[in-house]
């Protein structure tokens, strides 16, 4: 985890190295997470604030930070013929990271533009998910026992391609956009509880798709 750690601040720096003289702009978007792990639900939703920087018409940096909630899909797993697990709640993360993008298409007169995004996100981890077990018994209730699990920090890369909207025909003007892309995983955290030993991987490849609204910075 330490050398994704100091991965991530070398990327930021080199992105951070490139801009000289640009314009910012404000970014607020909205995404879906389609997770590949049947450890989660069908989808997870979640936000992100981007400060993004200009460098030409084509070439950006986008320092970002979100928050997004993943529900664990309630399942259950037999340990014996009297003893079974069920895992359920939810894991929240907060990205934090850089992005490069490009915006093609900013030298015709259309108002609609292509984007193309490559970044990385640490995502720091905050877990609301727990384990219970259940313990049949021949002559007494069945005995239940519950415990939280605890999670690590990940590492994810994402790639994305999209569309933006143009909302007036001013030099610098508000944009709507809309992007797909997926989000894969550089440094693999996992879940845990310590009473049984019990443990599973945080998988969060997933395909995304994100809308959002980029306001220019006077």
């Amino acid at each position: 985890m330490r050398r994704s750690v100091m991965a991530c601040v070398v990327l930021l720096n080199v992105l951070l190295a490139g801009a000289a003289a640009g314009e910012w702009e404000f970014v607020g978007a909205v995404d879906n997470f389609f997770p590949s792990d049947d450890l989660w639900d069908g989808y997870a939703l979640g936000g992100e604030l981007r400060a993004v920087y200009w460098t030409d018409a084509r070439w950006g940096i986008a320092l970002a930070a979100g928050y997004t909630k993943w529900d664990v899909d309630d399942n259950t797993t037999a340990l014996s013929d009297i003893v079974t697990t069920e895992l359920s709640g939810d894991i929240s993360y907060i990205p934090v990271g850089a992005s490069l993008l490009a915006r093609l298409g900013t030298e015709n007169a259309s108002r609609l533009t292509f984007l193309l995004e490559a970044g990385v996100r640490y995502m720091f981890c905050d877990s609301n998910a727990d384990i219970t077990r259940t313990t049949i018994r021949e002559l007494d209730p069945p005995l239940v026992e519950n415990e939280q699990l605890d999670c690590d920090d990940g590492i994810v890369a994402r790639l994305a391609g999209g569309v933006e909207w143009a909302l007036s025909d001013s030099y610098r003007p508000a944009r709507l956009f809309v992007t797909g892309g997926y989000q894969f995983d550089l440094d693999q955290g996992e879940a845990t509880e310590n009473i049984w030993g019990t443990s599973a991987d945080l998988e969060l490849n997933a395909f995304f798709v994100e809308i959002g609204l980029a306001i220019p910075i006077e």
